[in-house]
């Protein structure tokens, strides 16, 4: 997976989240977008259409529950997978099991990134996955 090529849209509430995250993320190659709040996320969302969007349920302004729906009725962003982040389980109108991801805080980084590699392979080659790659894998 060519991790330089993939955006991945943070939006999280707190500075302590991003910090932590966005350092992940990048250390990891990934290319590494950050908003505070809902509305900045969806603004964003739409201009730079991300591979992958992580976010907290809990945001100002727009909560990421209703983000989700917003940018999944959108056919520019309705193909990005979400990894969402929360204190306790939530029933999200619209997730779909195998390619949206829910995890529980406090966030295990390395479950983290299985689950981002997994979304984008099966989000294809415009997430920054050659075909080649998945040809290796399938043939294992």
């Amino acid at each position: 997976m060519n991790n330089k090529r993939t955006l991945i849209l943070l939006s999280f509430r707190y500075d302590e989240d991003i910090r932590k995250l966005s350092g992940y993320l990048a250390g990891l190659g990934f290319g590494v977008s950050t908003v505070k709040d809902g509305a900045r996320a969806l603004e964003l969302a739409i201009h730079e259409v991300p591979s992958l969007i992580i976010t907290d349920i809990d945001l100002p302004v727009i909560n990421g529950e209703k983000m989700f729906q917003i940018l999944r009725n959108n056919p520019h962003t309705s193909m990005i997978p979400f990894v969402f982040i929360s204190k306790g389980i939530a029933d999200i109108k619209g997730f779909r099991t195998g390619v949206d991801i829910f995890l529980v805080r406090p966030i295990n980084m390395e479950e983290l990134y299985g689950r981002i590699r997994h979304s984008l392979l099966l989000k294809g080659p415009e997430a920054g996955v050659s075909s080649k790659e998945i040809e290796g894998k399938l043939s294992h």
